[in-house]
């Protein structure tokens, strides 16, 4: 009789632990639920459309340095040195958009303020680019 009294103790107690458990466990679920709906902007449509849309526009950028570089070797003179390495300059300047570009995911920074930085230093390089056009004979 005692043992049967222990046991029916015990079933009671697991019994109302286990209903216990049952009982959090879809709270546990919602709060999982709710970190999983919450996506990083990052992982938007709209970061995904400015990636490939900039992307596409730093390499029209290369392919008209490239333009720049082969006119600028073309002579050899001081003033063209200088317009050599002002497109050289350039250069390095959209690659490095590029590679912020790229690092961005990974790097999960505020997503407005990357892209407002990111649109003022292509908007220079392209304005850069225009102006070395113009007085490179481009």
């Amino acid at each position: 009789m005692k043992n049967i009294f222990i046991i029916l103790l015990f079933s009671m107690l697991l019994g109302n632990s286990i209903s216990a458990y049952s009982q959090e466990k879809p709270l546990d679920t919602i709060k999982l639920k709710s970190v999983l709906v919450s996506k990083p902007a990052m992982h938007s449509k709209n970061w995904y459309i400015f990636k490939n849309q900039y992307l596409e526009r730093t390499n029209i950028v290369s392919n008209r340095i490239e333009v720049l570089k082969n006119k600028g070797k073309e002579t050899e003179n001081t003033t063209n040195n200088q317009f050599v390495n002002k497109v050289m300059i350039l250069d390095q300047r959209n690659q490095s958009l590029v590679n912020r570009l790229n690092l961005y995911e990974k790097d999960k920074s505020n997503w407005s303020i990357f892209k407002k930085e990111f649109k003022k230093e292509f908007a220079a390089i392209e304005e850069d680019l225009r102006k070395l056009a113009i007085d490179g004979t481009f």
